[in-house]
């Protein structure tokens, strides 16, 4: 398991027992020849099969005034039942990775959230000499959006199609140009979120000095041009175009001062412009810094600090500030059993809202979450997990303040 902080997204995707029409293709991928192993040492091919069970006091994540239609249900259990594998290959210099995984996710009380999600990748990485190199890249994922922020309390799968090339060149041992392309799309399945379908292509380039130790430090500059399909916001004045640009510059650094502790950030400046609606435009400092810290060989400390401008993926019109910080423990008991936590908070200022009202003061959220897990390997082949997650968020306005607590419980086993 991800020793990192589930998502809201991911929680709530999560229950009435294994979906049965679901286990006969588990079977036949298992029996399959791509569960045998791999011919060469550097390769492997490495199914999975996934069983979890949640239980989310508050899926829909509604606040005390929140009102739910009928035949929805606040609370619920959710079953995934998953299947999903790792294709590894080496030809010469070139490696290429192929990820697979599909999920069925069924809901004991609100059914008509029951969906079929995936995620999958596919990755050259590639190199021609000793200087340059580089990845070549999809992705594609399908999943429920959240409620949180939408109020919209049905079913909306996004799919995420994505794109990418970079390239590098080592110019030497002290020296190296990084460079890169990506477009990525998110889709939304539900006619009345259509208007937040957004395209993007995002290019990057930079420079960055390598130390004899392995540290590095350097330079980048990305720019960033979004469109939105359905332009037109039909709940806006005068129907606005919310296109946007981004252009941001950024120093790197990563530093490891001993064995035991590490230390990576950024910081930099970005400008958001919107052509055809001014007022929303941005600028302003960013930054990132993060801190990997091992008192023991057994032991691992996590921490992270951030400002960043971002925006939900469900409603990528909006961006907000985030301001925050997150500590991430972790314990090897045992060769077998692993014990990890980690509590987060942050604070959101909503300064780019879809609709601004006069006289109403901007959007200002407090959010925190704290979650526990532990982790069982009795074998090399099988993995068992059990977190819990207490969440909440304070906000200004009406209806969007929320409490909750979730528990889950994962078998998974690979071959």
């Amino acid at each position: 398991m991800d020793k990192s902080l589930i998502t809201d997204s991911d929680w709530k995707s999560r229950t009435q027992c294994c979906h049965p029409s679901l286990w006969p293709r588990l079977a036949l991928f298992l029996y399959s020849p791509f569960a045998w192993p791999a011919a060469d040492a550097g390769d492997f091919l490495q199914p999975f099969v996934n069983e979890s069970i949640t239980y989310d006091s508050n899926l829909y994540r509604l606040s005390p005034d929140g009102q739910l239609g009928t035949g929805s249900q606040k609370h619920d259990f959710i079953n995934r039942a998953s299947a999903g594998g790792r294709i590894h290959k080496t030809l010469s210099r070139q490696v290429f990775d192929l990820d697979l995984r599909v999920d069925d996710n069924r809901y004991a009380a609100n059914q008509l959230l029951n969906h079929v999600s995936t995620l999958n990748s596919a990755v050259w990485n590639w190199q021609v000499n000793h200087h340059w190199s580089g990845k070549l890249g999809a992705e594609f994922s399908r999943s429920l959006a959240g409620f949180a922020n939408t109020q919209f309390l049905s079913q909306d799968l996004l799919d995420q199609p994505a794109y990418y090339f970079d390239a590098r060149y080592q110019l030497n041992s002290s020296w190296r140009l990084d460079g890169g392309w990506r477009r990525a799309e998110t889709v939304h399945s539900a006619a009345s979120r259509q208007n937040q379908n957004i395209e993007s292509q995002t290019g990057h380039g930079g420079v960055t000095f390598l130390t004899s130790r392995g540290n590095s430090v350097g330079v980048e500059y990305r720019h960033t041009d979004a469109q939105f399909p359905l332009r037109q916001l039909s709940f806006a004045p005068g129907a606005q175009d919310i296109a946007y640009q981004e252009n941001s510059t950024r120093a790197l650094l990563k530093y490891d001062y001993s064995s035991k502790l590490r230390f990576e950030g950024q910081a930099g400046y970005l400008l958001r412009s919107h052509p055809n609606l001014s007022a929303r435009d941005f600028q302003g400092e960013i930054w990132r810094i993060g801190m990997d810290w091992a008192p023991t060989v057994k032991t691992l400390v996590t921490v992270s600090g951030w400002h960043e401008l971002t925006a939900f993926t469900e409603l990528a019109s909006s961006y907000y500030v985030s301001e925050g910080v997150s500590v991430a423990p972790s314990w090897a008991v045992t060769e077998k059993i692993v014990l990890s936590g980690q509590a987060r908070m942050e604070t959101q200022d909503h300064t780019g809202n879809d609709i601004t009202i006069p006289g109403l003061t901007l959007r200002q959220d407090e959010l925190f979450s704290a979650q526990v897990s532990a982790s069982y390997t009795p074998a090399h082949f099988v993995e068992l997990n059990l977190a819990y997650q207490f969440y909440q968020r304070d906000s200004n306005r009406q209806f969007f303040s929320y409490v909750g607590d979730s528990i889950m419980a994962t078998v998974q086993l690979k071959f």
